[in-house]
């Protein structure tokens, strides 16, 4: 699997133009990115299947979440990247005062590459 790489240098990923030129990426760095992406990837939000992504407005933003559904809704977007064969570890943990939702979570990549997420920080 390959992707077109993204520089992460803040929260949010933008086009990596080192050399002035698009830079792909392959296997764990193309598994990393695709789990960065779709853990940011709201329900309803691509207009061609608004069955796709994480129900963020309506289990994750309201005012008492459950915290066991929330790291059950990740652990199945986690799992269902391509390139991930288990969840080996998740936590979470959400700030409400902040507006932040913490992951700290590890993953076993197909190829049997361990990704480490230490944390993944959503600002909501």
């Amino acid at each position: 699997m390959s992707n077109i790489a993204l520089d992460y240098t803040g929260q949010t990923g933008d086009l990596d133009l080192t050399g002035h030129r698009l830079n792909l990426i392959t296997d764990e760095a193309a598994i990393e990115q695709n789990l960065r992406i779709r853990l940011r990837f709201f329900l309803g939000e691509f207009f061609l299947d608004v069955r796709q992504g994480i129900p963020y407005f309506r289990e994750i933003l309201i005012k008492s979440p459950n915290i066991l559904l929330v790291q059950s809704i990740f652990r199945q977007a986690i799992l269902t990247t391509t390139g991930v064969s288990a969840v080996n570890s998740l936590t979470t943990n959400l700030d409400t005062s902040t507006r932040t939702l913490s992951l700290t979570f590890s993953a076993t990549t197909d190829t049997g590459a361990e990704l480490v997420f230490n944390p993944f920080i959503i600002e909501i």
